[in-house]
């Protein structure tokens, strides 16, 4: 039965809270690496206490829900965990918000998405803890730049603006990068989308090997927008999603494709 049919009349159903144990790794974004490798770049997750990650509910004015810096890291990344995480308020979404720490940063302040309505009703109907598939990937100043540059925009308008460096996946527990994907965004305040060449040398028509795109918003507030993306043989489908731009931030989109039926 729903929680809800259970309950006597008189308990607020908003008020009842269910936490869990959410854990993940946080890491470098595969471009940012990439693209930090291919110039010589030296980057670094710094030091313990370097990187603070935030779980936020972005349909509640971006509530945090908990928060920690960021202490167990190696090659592979760092381990972050939260326990007693009240995922009662969850609807849309929720985002991991990483923010570099340190006196002069090697990253941008990013949002990603750990978990989308489907995982979330789930876990809210059967509360048991979660281990993110996916790590949640923080962009590096470095890489905005090389970017901007490739697709001729600003990068500190496109900072102060919000972007998206968004990534078209398969299905499946080890989605892979898909090429040729096209994307389209439907609210206009949400520019242009690029798709950078595999080796960044300049752009194409649709997603290279990495499955990698870019967009800026045009203006310096919160936009939401409905976004699709296909595949011109149709071997992979995306079902519509919500997604957005936030000022002074990185959306990291990793938009995995529907499981056939």
């Amino acid at each position: 039965p729903n929680i809800t049919d259970t309950l006597p009349e008189d308990i607020n159903v908003d008020e009842v809270i269910q936490t869990i144990k959410i854990s993940g790794v946080l890491d470098m974004h595969t471009v940012s690496k990439a693209l930090a490798a291919a110039s010589g770049v030296q980057l670094s997750l710094g030091n313990p206490g370097d990187m603070l990650i935030q779980l936020v509910n972005p349909m509640k004015n971006w509530q945090v829900l908990a928060e920690g810096s960021v202490d167990a890291c190696s090659a592979e990344g760092c381990q972050w965990s939260f326990d007693n995480v009240d995922i009662s308020g969850l609807s849309l979404g929720l985002i991991a918000l990483i923010t570099d720490q340190r006196d002069e940063p090697q990253f941008e302040l990013t949002a990603m998405g750990l978990m989308g309505q489907n995982t979330i009703k789930m876990l809210q109907d059967n509360p048991v803890d979660y281990q993110s598939p996916v790590p949640a990937w923080i962009v590096s100043s470095h890489s905005l730049a090389l970017v901007s540059k490739l697709t001729q925009t600003d990068a500190e308008l496109n900072r102060q603006n919000g972007y998206v460096f968004g990534m078209a996946l398969s299905h499946g527990d080890k989605p892979a990068p898909i090429a040729g994907v096209q994307v389209d965004v439907l609210n206009p305040n949400i520019g242009d989308v690029y798709y950078p060449k595999a080796d960044f040398s300049g752009l194409q028509e649709a997603t290279s090997v990495t499955g990698f795109f870019f967009a800026a918003a045009q203006k310096e507030q919160m936009i939401v927008s409905p976004w699709n993306a296909s595949l011109s043989d149709e071997s992979f489908q995306w079902s519509q999603i919500f997604a957005g731009t936030q000022p002074g931030m990185a959306f990291v989109l990793l938009w995995k494709a529907d499981q056939p039926q």
